[in-house]
């Protein structure tokens, strides 16, 4: 039987979107975090908005216990399930700058090599008066993975915000299709499509995981079932972090916004 070999040790930021809100974003997340810390990677995971409940924050902060505050790793919250810019208007949470952003985002990275920033819906939420999630994308320089449901509708999405990174700039390097537990027909369609249009490398299927994946025995025990789609999706991203220059992610240079 053939061994798994380690993971490749690079140093970077690895952003986390999705095709939409409640796509597994978090899930994905929680999972490639708990793979890289059982490997030995210095990896910390951070969600920069957060809106209504903060549980997403609680579950990769129990798999990174004591290593960041709550609000380090979730900086600025907002109580209502509203997108970020929306809740703020109402009073509830902070109007963000860009550059408040960036600086927090540059601060965790210095207690980590690999830094797992998971975004808020889709690359247009809007999170500040002025910028988006594809805007924070930008300025911090980093290759970006696109997560969808593997379900009918996710080629279309999938596809769209695939082509709208990239006219901004943005190198989206991998595709997550997240299983479920009612599979539609086009489950079995849809990872071959986007192979044909995208590359075979850059699409990664993901069954539908039993358990509770809301807790740390149930993350840990998942992502070993699946440790070779994440140790394939570690290799793609290695090459994605190590093509990209560095001044995006850790310099002290001003940012506009």
């Amino acid at each position: 039987m053939s061994k798994i070999r380690p993971p490749r040790k690079f140093s970077g930021i690895i952003f986390i979107t999705g095709t939409d809100t409640g796509v597994g974003k978090t899930t994905f997340t929680a999972l490639l975090l708990a793979h890289l810390r059982q490997q030995g990677v210095r990896a910390l995971a951070m969600k920069p908005f957060c809106s209504g409940s903060r549980d997403d924050v609680r579950l990769l902060q129990s798999l990174q216990r004591g290593e960041m505050s709550d609000d380090e790793a979730n900086p600025f919250y907002y109580d209502l399930p509203l997108a970020p810019l929306i809740a703020a208007r109402k009073g509830r949470g902070p109007k963000v700058q860009l550059r408040e952003v960036i600086r927090k985002v540059r601060a965790t990275k210095k207690k980590c090599d690999v830094l797992l920033v998971e975004g808020s819906g889709g690359i247009f939420v809007p999170l500040g008066e002025a910028f988006t999630v594809l805007d924070l994308i930008q300025k911090l320089g980093c290759p970006t993975v696109i997560v969808g449901r593997n379900r009918l509708g996710t080629i279309n999405h999938t596809m769209m915000s695939i082509y709208l990174s990239e006219v901004f700039g943005i190198k989206t390097f991998a595709s997550i299709l997240m299983g479920e537990s009612k599979m539609d027909i086009s489950a079995q369609f849809n990872a071959p499509f986007l192979q044909e249009k995208i590359g075979w490398s850059r699409v990664f299927s993901l069954p539908f995981l039993k358990g509770n994946l809301r807790r740390v025995p149930g993350v840990k025990k998942s992502a070993k079932k699946i440790k070779k789609v994440l140790v394939r999706f570690w290799d793609a991203a290695t090459v994605s972090l190590s093509s990209i220059p560095k001044m995006g992610l850790i310099d002290n240079k001003p940012v506009d916004g």
